[in-house]
């Protein structure tokens, strides 16, 4: 690959505490924070533990830790609006974790990868980094993802996840990104308080 193809997971900042010790963890693992805090619908979590991955590593959707290769997020518009029953977080308490599909190479992590929302059933599934060009990069780029008339995929092409199979350590994160100062005051201390290296920034464009 000619440049650096960044991966993007969102996760309440109270959560950053918990992955600094213990690393990601799938939702499958039975590693979890007892006081860690979904920003996900819960019904879809549970729909995903049932769709089987037909190529290696295999196993089903809920062995695997999300990231999406773009940031604005339906997932984070929905948060932002209100749209996911039983969350109501502003946009401040959710930050971005940032990773890289080569560091996840360099790390001989086993992934797999989608051309839009996994869980669509005509979703494809790739393995290779060779694959990438498989994907929407104008969407997965694009702050406006709606799906227009003679196009009503676009917000699943939008959402191709790249996906890490049951575990992936905190040092590959590589840099996480907040919403204000306030946001990144409060990871900032997380980080320090786990002498973390891990720098932090204010991107507030990647937010709604």
């Amino acid at each position: 690959m000619s440049k650096i193809t960044y991966i993007y997971r969102i996760i309440h900042y109270k959560n950053l505490d918990f992955l600094l010790k213990n690393g990601l963890h799938c939702c499958n693992s039975l590693v979890h924070g007892s006081k860690y805090l979904s920003i996900g619908d819960k019904s879809l979590i549970t729909s995903r533990g049932t769709k089987s991955i037909q190529i290696e590593p295999k196993g089903v959707l809920n062995d695997y830790i999300p990231f999406y290769f773009g940031v604005h997020s339906p997932m984070l518009y929905r948060i932002h609006t209100g749209r996911v029953d039983g969350i109501n977080y502003s946009q401040n308490e959710i930050i971005y974790l940032v990773s890289s599909v080569d560091e996840i190479i360099k790390k001989k992590l086993q992934f797999i990868f989608t051309d839009r929302h996994a869980y669509q059933s005509y979703a494809g599934f790739y393995n290779s980094s060779d694959d990438l060009k498989q994907l929407d990069w104008d969407v997965i780029n694009s702050k406006n993802w709606a799906n227009v008339e003679n196009d009503n995929d676009r917000m699943s092409r939008k959402q191709a996840e790249f996906l890490v199979y049951k575990f992936l350590p905190e040092n590959c994160i590589i840099g996480i990104g907040v919403y204000d100062e306030i946001s990144l005051e409060k990871v900032k201390k997380i980080l320090k308080n786990n002498n973390s290296s891990i720098s932090a920034k204010i991107k507030r464009n990647w937010y709604y």
